[in-house]
């Protein structure tokens, strides 16, 4: 009866362990895989399919060093933090002031593109059915819906996290299947003085800061758990991404084909709505961990600004992207 006990206990905690890997795992993909995705086939064709991988390939390594250093830098905090506050603990207030400033103005600019793509898939998805309701609507029920995951505190948000992102990646394997046999890999002109323009949109596709803390957290805060789901997810979602851009680039992601083009709807909704939860969660935990706000006014603040924002100004999709990644992506970095 021992041994039995001993050993029901030992598989228990393994597979216990395995599913906070897992879960930890999809949670970052799905962060990762988000807006910027849809915008990598447009710049691969712009610079060349070579240029632009060996760029995209660059900043893999430096985004997946990047984020195994933030695994460090939370398990090295006795309570929660994030990048701001790891910043002010190691790099002194003048330094915290800067990142106080830069790394909420970029999880607000991510949190905007989400919620003008998720009102723009969901029209998409709705449009054939007859039912086209106005970007207004569509924008606050995207909203609403992420809201409500948030309220449901870090166990729903894996949960949800973990089936979306499942469901993302066979939406996503598909479309690559399909484009590959349609086109194969589009051969685009290489522009190598054009390669740096990929800067800004390689880090915003491949960035997953914003989900590192949630990570570290489901991982149970054991160090090489959290790792081995930093790097698989990392170099998981890369190549998603980097098939992606492949096999779409110089295609228009509207197909004539209805079922193509409510699969590229589907998928681009799940994208954004994993990456639109994780981002407004670490925002929310900005506010608290690292401005001391209050839990109530962090959540109300994290999930109003971004609405606010996307209803005064109507922002387009590829600038905003470009202005997230470069500007207060790279002030990040630094």
């Amino acid at each position: 009866m021992f041994c039995d006990a001993r050993h029901y206990k030992i598989c228990y905690t393994a597979c216990r362990d395995m599913r906070s890997l897992l879960k930890a795992t999809l949670t970052l993909i799905g962060t990762i895989i988000g807006a910027g995705i849809f915008v990598l086939p447009e710049a691969f064709a712009a610079v060349g399919i070579v240029p632009a991988s060996l760029i995209f390939w660059t900043m893999t390594a430096v985004v997946l060093a990047t984020h195994l250093m933030m695994v460090d830098i939370e398990l090295a905090s006795k309570k929660p933090i994030r990048l701001a506050g790891a910043v002010r603990r190691w790099l002194g207030e003048p330094a915290f002031t800067f990142a106080a400033l830069t790394y909420p103005c970029h999880l607000i600019g991510a949190s905007v593109v989400y919620l003008v793509l998720g009102a723009s898939f969901l029209t998409m998805l709705l449009t054939p059915l007859g039912i086209p309701p106005a970007p207004f609507i569509l924008q606050t029920a995207f909203w609403l819906g992420g809201v409500l995951v948030l309220v449901g505190g870090l166990r729903l948000l894996a949960k949800v996290e973990a089936w979306a992102t499942w469901l993302l990646l066979v939406a996503l394997s598909l479309a690559i299947g399909w484009a590959w046999q349609q086109n194969g890999i589009t051969s685009a002109p290489s522009h190598f003085a054009l390669s740096l323009s990929l800067f800004g949109v390689c880090l915003f596709s491949l960035g997953g800061i914003p989900g590192m803390g949630e990570v570290v957290e489901i991982a149970g805060r054991e160090r090489r758990r959290a790792q081995l789901a930093t790097i698989i997810g990392t170099l998981v979602a890369a190549l998603v991404s980097w098939l992606f851009a492949l096999t779409m680039a110089g295609t228009s992601l509207l197909s004539s084909s209805i079922w193509f083009s409510t699969l590229m709807a589907g998928a681009g909704f799940l994208a954004v709505a994993t990456s639109y939860i994780v981002v407004t969660q670490d925002l929310r935990a900005t506010l608290m961990f690292d401005l001391n706000l209050h839990t109530r006014e962090a959540l109300a603040l994290a999930a109003g600004i971004p609405l606010v924002v996307t209803y005064m100004m109507a922002p387009s999709v590829f600038a905003t992207v470009s202005i997230v990644g470069t500007v207060f992506g790279g002030a990040d970095g630094v």
